[in-house]
Parts: C-alpha cells; sequence; structure tokens
C-alpha cells in the first residue's frame, strides 16, 4: 500500500449539499471513481436531498462512506437562517473531528460557505471546487481567504473570480474530468439501431440532439427555432432529440417548448426523451450535438461526453464553452441565441459529411487526451498532496 511519508493514509472529507443531480454531483462520483484509495481515504458529508434526488444510491453503489447534514438555504438572511448556518458549521466541525480529517474539499457553493468557517475553527486545510458563477462576488472576496486553494473547472470562471481572489489563496484551473470513452464502449451498432426504431428514426435521417436541463437560459428554444428554420427551407431529413427535463426547476421551458413545437407544425420532428441514465447510448444516435446556452457555461460536461463518443458539437461562443470548442476545429461556435447562424451550422454539418469527419476526429482527440477523468483526478491528487 503506498502510504504518505508520515506512515499514514490521509482522510478527505468531500461535501456536497446535492440539490439535485447535476454536473457538479456526476463530476465529483467520477472523481471519486478514480481518487487513488490506497492514498487517500474518502468519507462524504451530504443534505437530505440526497435521499430524495437519488444520489444515495450513488454513493452506496460505490462503497462511499457518507453522513447526512443540516445545510440550509443561505440566499436569503434571517436569525432562522443564521441559526441553521450555526447548527450546519457545527455539525460540519464535529464530522471533521469524529473521522479525523485532514483535508476539507467542497463541492457546492453552500458548502464552501460553512465548511470556511469550519476548517478554520478546527484549524483544517480546505479546498474549494468552483463549478459555476453562483458564488456572489462580494462572499467570494469575504471568504476566499480561508481556502488553501481554489480549483475553477475553466479559465473563463477563474477569470470571472481573479479580481475577488485573496492574495494568500492559489487558484487552480482542473478540468471536469468524464469516462465516456468507457460508457459508449458497452453499446453495438445494434443497441444504437433498437434506439433509433424505438424513437421513430429511420436511417436515412440526421438527428440532431440536445441533453441537458430545459430551463430557459439553456437554449432549448433557439435550437427548436433553428430546426423550423430548416424545415422551411425544406431541410425535412432531420429529426431533433431533446433529452432532459425542466420538472421542478426554475425557470423550466420544457412545457413551452412543447407547446412550440405544435403550434409550428414540427411535432413530429422533435422528440422528448426525458431524464435518460443511460446518456451514452443516445449520445450515439446523434449525428450532431447543440449546446445552445444563452448564458456563460462554466465548462459544459455534455460537450466533453459528445467529443468522447465522436459526435461533432455546436455550442454558443461564450464562457467556458469555446475553451473545448476551437471553431471550425473541434467544432462550431455561433453567436448566443442567434437561430440563424445556428440553423446555418447544422444545415454545414450535415451537407459537408468530411467536415463532420474531421470536426468529429479532432474533438475525440482533444477529450480523450486532456478530459479524461483519470487524468483531471491526477491532477488534483497531486494538489491534495501538496496541501
Amino acid at each position: 500500500m503506498e502510504q504518505w511519508n508520515n506512515g499514514t493514509m490521509k482522510k478527505i472529507l468531500f461535501l456536497d449539499h446535492t440539490p439535485f443531480i447535476g454536473g457538479a454531483q456526476l463530476s465529483l462520483l467520477q472523481h471519486l471513481d478514480h481518487l487513488n484509495r490506497n492514498r487517500f481515504e474518502v468519507y462524504l458529508g451530504c443534505s437530505e436531498e440526497a435521499q430524495k434526488t437519488g444520489m444515495e444510491k450513488h454513493y452506496q453503489e460505490r462503497s462511499i462512506p457518507y453522513i447526512i447534514l443540516p445545510f440550509p438555504r443561505l440566499k436569503k438572511w434571517s436569525p432562522l437562517s443564521l441559526i441553521g448556518f450555526v447548527r450546519s458549521v457545527k455539525a460540519v466541525s464535529k464530522l471533521i473531528d469524529e473521522q479525523e480529517c485532514h483535508l476539507v474539499v467542497t463541492n457546492t457553493v453552500r458548502t464552501a460557505i460553512v465548511s470556511s468557517v469550519a476548517a478554520f475553527w478546527k484549524k483544517k486545510k480546505l479546498i474549494w471546487f468552483i463549478r459555476d458563477f453562483t458564488f456572489p462576488r462580494w462572499l467570494f472576496k469575504l471568504l476566499s481567504k480561508y481556502p488553501d486553494r481554489i480549483i475553477f473547472n475553466s479559465q473563463n470562471i477563474k477569470q470571472y473570480y481573479h479580481s475577488c481572489l485573496s492574495s494568500r489563496t492559489k487558484g487552480e484551473v482542473v478540468p471536469v474530468g468524464r469516462d465516456m470513452h468507457r460508457k459508449i464502449k458497452e453499446y453495438s451498432s445494434h443497441d444504437v439501431d433498437s434506439v433509433r426504431q424505438r424513437l421513430r428514426i429511420s436511417p436515412d435521417v440526421h438527428v440532431i440532439g440536445y441533453t441537458g436541463r430545459l430551463v430557459t437560459w439553456k437554449g432549448a428554444d433557439v435550437l427548436l427555432g433553428a430546426i423550423k428554420r430548416l424545415f422551411d427551407q425544406g431541410r425535412n431529413e432531420i429529426k431533433c432529440v431533446i433529452m432532459g427535463t425542466g420538472k421542478g426547476q426554475n425557470e423550466s421551458c420544457e412545457e413551452r417548448l412543447k407547446n412550440k413545437a405544435e403550434q409550428w407544425g414540427i411535432q413530429d420532428a422533435v422528440v422528448f426523451t426525458g431524464h435518460k441514465k443511460n446518456i451514452a447510448k443516445y449520445l450515439l444516435t446523434f449525428d450532431v450535438l447543440v449546446l445552445p446556452s444563452l448564458k456563460n457555461e462554466p465548462f459544459s460536461s455534455a460537450v466533453v461526453d459528445a467529443m468522447m463518443a465522436g459526435v461533432p458539437v455546436i455550442g454558443t461562443d461564450i464562457g467556458g464553452t469555446p475553451e473545448m470548442i476551437k471553431d471550425e476545429v473541434t467544432g462550431l461556435l455561433f453567436p448566443p441565441g442567434n437561430e440563424k447562424r445556428l440553423a446555418e451550422a447544422i444545415n454545414r454539418l450535415i451537407s459537408f459529411p468530411e467536415l463532420k469527419r474531421r470536426i468529429a476526429k479532432n474533438a475525440h482527440s482533444y477529450a480523450f487526451n486532456n478530459l479524461r477523468a483519470d487524468i483531471t483526478t491526477e491532477q488534483l491528487e497531486r494538489i491534495y498532496g501538496e496541501i
């Protein structure tokens, strides 16, 4: 067993308040799948939402020891929220003592805020994962002196918080690592054909795919508008497969999308699959994946997954997306909200097979060599070791 210089393994307490199963939660799971357990012992603190969303089952399947902790909402401060905050700090502090943790790693903003106080109180090393733009910058500036390292998942998000970063804390970029290259090997061409048959997609139809939450800022409305444009131009050999749901989420656009498809008379060309666990099998049916986000995506796991599956991607030229998609090389970019430009990009890829093949090949090579979960986990292990 590989051990540290002092002869003991190091125990890491990971914290995630699990509001829903999103990119942050799935990224943490894949990181833990690859973490060297001969070097690091893992314990996880999560909220009761882990039971409601099904994350608890993922922890159990991986034999990750965990405990349910109170992580109250912190957006609106009141006497009650302050009481909840103190209770949460005490619970995390108690867990640090009980598990004799050497390092605390937070996966969400809420856990970062709570753990900044708890880790400082218990004199423990602390790392924040910052995966999106939801940490208020004034609060980030106030608390960023407490973590020993802050890990951003893209240069774009690091730049967003750069002016707020404490001079005593080092910020570092480690992209989201994915395992899609492994998952796609589980499916044969027969499996892919069966999915297309289930979705009533004939062999000569081009599948334009979307995977993600159906909320307004994700821009699925723009994709639907581009599909209508293509139909109006006579490109009726396409099918749009929208995989995901907006149910129970703020700014859900799911019903609006379904209504639009019907009003525009393209309902037969649009398939809503809902949430699917086996994303790989569906990705392999796509000819093109579209990421039409209207706001900055810090780092889209959907883009990485598609690249690893050999599916060319069209994405908006904002946020962390251009760090993965080099226009005309590893994908195509278009301005957010521009249905006309998106329709033109889709038309190019389905009209020029050689362009499509070249982009897919370049993207797969980039993702496989840089964005595999085992590669990014090695980078994180180095950081854990340094701290």
